[in-house]
């Protein structure tokens, strides 16, 4: 009798096949997750119901034949100011993308918009999770906190998408960004302040990870990685190379403080 001692043991699985398997919980949960998420872009497609996607349609024709300086509003025959220019480049591109598809493209080019910022949403939760099951709770949450913002296709949803972009592309990256990452970082936070104020987002939030790192490289007992100070090095500077790219906007300096301002009471 042999004693299988000599015998070749079977491989063990790898950890690509084991992620690929489904469990009962995953399966459930990314099932709800789409049946949500199907349900919810039936929603987003449907009739617009807000007043205010022809307003930005029209303020997006005198923006692109009039440039964002604009001398009147030509909306308002009554108003003592021109309208400020915070989310101009937003305007020009609906006004634009309506000429040659109508209203009804600009449906399907919402539910395209709504269903790219869903799957970063889910590779996101995904890459910080490693998990689906997490992910796809993750996404149903996500669903229903921002519906109500994601049903109007106005430009606060590219301060969604690019605030997502800037997560996946930089925040949830483990190795020192290059040049060329920081430069494609900045140039997102140039275009993102001429497409909504919410804009200052980018840079804190990329100052806040580099400030995180600093802290964690200063706490007692944790070793020094040269790596890591590499990185939050490199965060401090893009930070500031976006701040300084969101200054290229009509209001300049002025655009910052619509956000800060934002929600607050100002005197008649």
């Amino acid at each position: 009798m042999e004693s299988g001692i000599g015998e070749a043991l079977p491989p063990a699985p790898r950890a690509a096949d084991a992620r690929a398997k489904w469990t009962p919980p995953e399966f459930c949960a990314t099932a709800a997750a789409l049946a949500l998420v199907s349900y919810f872009l039936f929603l987003v497609g449907r009739p617009l119901f807000t007043d205010d996607m022809w307003w930005h349609l029209a303020l997006g024709r005198s923006f692109a034949t009039s440039g964002p300086w604009l001398n009147a509003d030509p909306l308002l025959h009554t108003s003592t100011s021109p309208p400020v220019p915070a989310a101009w480049l937003s305007d020009v591109f609906l006004y634009m993308a309506s000429l040659p598809i109508g209203l009804v493209g600009l449906r399907v080019l919402h539910v395209l918009i709504v269903i790219g910022i869903l799957a970063a949403v889910f590779v996101a939760l995904r890459r910080a999770s490693d998990s689906r099951s997490i992910a796809s709770v993750g996404l149903g949450i996500f669903v229903i906190l921002s519906a109500y913002r994601l049903t109007q296709l106005r430009p606060e949803l590219a301060t969604i998408a690019a605030s997502l972009a800037l997560t996946l592309l930089l925040l949830q990256r483990r190795e020192v960004p290059s040049w060329r990452r920081v430069a494609g970082v900045a140039v997102l936070c140039g275009f993102w302040a001429n497409a909504h104020p919410g804009f200052p987002l980018g840079p804190i939030l990329i100052a806040a990870a580099s400030a995180g790192l600093f802290a964690e490289l200063g706490l007692p007992g944790i070793a020094v990685d040269a790596d890591q100070s590499a990185r939050a090095i490199r965060l401090a500077i893009c930070s500031m190379l976006s701040a300084g790219a969101t200054l290229l906007n009509p209001l300049g300096v002025g655009a910052h403080l619509l956000y800060f301002d934002a929600g607050g009471v100002r005197p008649p």
